[in-house]
């Protein structure tokens, strides 16, 4: 198993923007706001739709959002329309304990990160987003490939 130790070796720097964790499962987010904290990113971590709505209008620093997909009284699908209108320039990264690849991807989110994950994988899929957000999140453009495996 790898340890948080292992996985930020060489890793710390800095990171474009925030990142916003969206997840009902309290361990979860503040995991991994520890986690990404450790390796120099500003993390964000809210409970439900529709604070990160409301942290999305006032915090410009966001650039990546990763998305649950099973949030209580919220339909993924909804919640990825709203924050795309409030603000398309944010990169989204779904994630799940079942496979919702396909459906993330059908709702125009093309990256994946199967829970549970390992922080190299977390940061690895951040990684890559940076790098192709700039093109992939274009409207007109070419899609990204999905990343992430389902088990």
């Amino acid at each position: 198993m790898e340890s948080p130790n292992s996985a930020v070796a060489g890793r710390r720097r800095q990171w474009p923007g925030a990142v916003l964790v969206i997840d009902d499962e309290s361990l979860i987010r503040e995991s991994t706001v520890a986690l990404l904290r450790h390796v120099g990113a500003d993390c964000l971590a809210v409970a439900t739709a529709d604070e990160a709505l409301a942290l999305l209008e006032t915090e410009d620093r966001i650039k990546f959002v990763i998305h649950d997909y099973y949030l209580p009284e919220t339909d993924p699908a909804v919640s990825i329309e709203r924050i795309r209108a409030t603000r398309h320039d944010v990169t989204l990264i779904g994630t799940s304990g079942t496979c919702n690849r396909d459906e993330f991807a059908a709702m125009g989110v093309h990256r994946f990160l199967p829970k549970p994950w390992r922080l190299g994988e977390l940061l690895r899929q951040l990684s890559d987003a940076e790098e192709d957000a700039p093109i992939a999140e274009r409207p007109g453009r070419r899609a990204m490939a999905i990343s992430g495996i389902c088990p």
